[in-house]
């Protein structure tokens, strides 16, 4: 997967997922299917099971402390027209929650950047990803 980005405030910290799976509960899943610890417990297996996790930023690898496990808080998602799931627009998810590792870059420098990102979950996704960023003044 390409991507293309303009980013125009060089003042942050900008965070992108190598890889993570998510949770999203819906209306009519049985009660216990909707507290917080079952959704957990449903994306818990990512913070062992990734793999193969590396970043590179304009050609060089970055260390490994780069890349750092998240969990989401709990998150409600309303969801959008052609959304991924085939629902009908405002159908309400919840609760849903996220964990994954995630890659944290300081501030980039003004003009053209390539972010590569790989990362797997043997038998549920790999993550191949490559961005080439424009950073503005």
């Amino acid at each position: 997967m390409k991507g293309d980005s303009n980013v125009h405030n060089t003042d942050f910290l900008s965070v992108f997922p190598v890889v993570n799976n998510a949770y999203f509960a819906f209306f009519n899943d049985p009660p216990e299917q909707r507290t917080e610890t079952f959704v957990r417990s449903q994306v818990a297996f990512v913070k062992d099971a990734a793999t193969a996790m590396r970043v590179s930023l304009d050609g060089r690898t970055l260390a490994a402390k780069h890349i750092r496990f998240e969990q989401s808080r709990l998150f409600s998602l309303t969801l959008d027209a052609d959304n991924l799931f085939g629902l009908p627009a405002g159908f309400l998810l919840d609760p849903c929650v996220d964990a994954g590792y995630y890659v944290h870059l300081h501030p980039l420098k003004p003009g053209h950047h390539t972010l590569h990102f790989h990362g797997e979950l043997p038998g549920v996704v790999t993550v191949d990803v490559t961005y080439q960023l424009t950073v503005g003044r």
